[in-house]
């Protein structure tokens, strides 16, 4: 049974609010995460992180229905941002520890 008082989980952004924000540039360090064992590390330093920036880059698709798999995933908290490369790694169990943790 479905309620009347559904939360809306997405808005639409208005086209103007983008360039209205502040510029940022990202001066921590960054790091290449390519084995299992990095990624363990580098997971255990984000879970101590109050809050996390997450975002992807998969390779474009230019016919209707394609999709292809994530082939970098960029977590970053304050000082320090992990590129997890997918597409050498896969999604590890300590990442999706991560993501529980969130």
């Amino acid at each position: 049974m479905y309620t009347t008082n559904v939360r809306q989980l997405f808005v639409r952004t208005d086209k103007k609010f983008i360039p209205s924000l502040p510029r940022y540039a990202f001066d921590g360090k960054i790091y290449v995460v390519q084995s299992e064992n990095e990624a363990e590390r580098a997971v255990e330093v984000l879970k101590k992180s109050p809050i996390l920036g997450i975002d992807t880059e998969t390779r474009p698709t230019f016919r209707k229905g394609e999709s292809h798999k994530v082939a970098l995933l960029q977590v970053a908290n304050e000082q320090m941002c992990f590129l997890f490369r997918m597409n050498e790694i896969g999604f590890l169990p300590c990442m999706a520890c991560l993501f529980i943790h969130i």
